[in-house]
């Protein structure tokens, strides 16, 4: 009798030491993702945001060969302007086709995920792009009469943060409208290897070829900066040296030059105006 009293005590105790043990791991999980904040805020800053997302994809028809690119862009107002990287549209030689309108384009079509499983596509035109000043282009939506379409919150990139969280959203490869985590980590760069210099805010994100013109959003949901490039190094202890290993590091252009970029432009009623953070 004693010994089964023993036995029913130790299996108490372990009972309690395990149920103990089991509530400190799910408060000290609690308040990473308290402390963390983003987890959370994740999927409500894509669902508040995802249909003024659009995967883009441009088509250029020529005699010799049809050429198609893919890329991201995201709706600035709601009569349909849309933001997105003029490389998008120009392909690699963006700056070097000056102003003009990109010969044998055939067109550019944006298609929205509507967050229930459905999709909406719209044609595009070409408004103007940022040369060559920043990596930028500007679209508008082909919309039907009175049809109007949900537009992005912007953020001054100016008072961006070491470490500060956000969430980018994009088409990745063609695969469609995606959303990824990461952190900003460097607020301010400026690269003097091309002339004029580019400013860019520094990323430590997965960021893919197609992600670009995609926006980046900050923890409170507002557009800080548009995707642009990534970072890539080739394998060199690898047989084939093309292989491209990605290495965490991605580019993004800054709100305040999307800002100057539109302001550029002196389109009747479209202007980028700058969300006040509440601390």
């Amino acid at each position: 009798m004693k010994r089964l009293g023993k036995l029913f005590m130790l299996s108490a105790a372990l009972i309690l030491s395990i149920a103990i043990f089991a509530g400190c791991t799910t408060t000290v999980t609690e308040k990473v993702y308290v402390e963390n904040g983003f987890v959370y805020e994740a999927e409500n800053i894509a669902k508040e945001n995802i249909s003024s997302c659009l995967a883009i994809e441009v088509i250029y028809d020529s005699i010799l060969a049809t050429k198609t690119l893919t890329g991201s862009g995201f709706i600035i107002s709601e009569d349909g302007y849309v933001i997105t990287n003029a490389h998008v549209i120009y392909g690699d030689d963006w700056e070097g086709a000056g102003s003009t309108y990109p010969q044998n384009l055939k067109s550019i079509t944006g298609t929205i995920d509507n967050g229930d499983g459905t999709t909406q596509s719209y044609n595009l035109t070409l408004v103007a792009k940022y040369n060559p000043y920043a990596d930028l282009a500007l679209l508008k939506m082909n919309l039907g009469e009175g049809e109007t379409v949900k537009a992005v919150k912007f953020r001054d990139s100016s008072t961006a943060k070491y470490g500060e969280a956000v969430l980018m959203i994009g088409n990745p490869k063609g695969l469609g409208i995606s959303a990824v985590r990461g952190i900003i980590s460097q607020p301010s760069l400026t690269d003097n290897s091309s002339s004029p210099a580019k400013e860019y805010i520094l990323l430590d994100i997965a960021m893919n070829h197609g992600n670009s013109g995609g926006p980046v959003f900050d923890k409170n949901g507002f557009v800080i900066g548009v995707a642009a490039m990534r970072y890539k190094t080739s394998a060199a202890s690898s047989s084939d040296s093309s292989i491209d290993l990605a290495v965490g590091i991605g580019y993004a252009v800054p709100s305040l030059l999307v800002q100057k970029f539109i302001s550029t432009l002196n389109l009747e009623g479209l202007e980028v105006e700058f969300s006040v953070i509440e601390e």
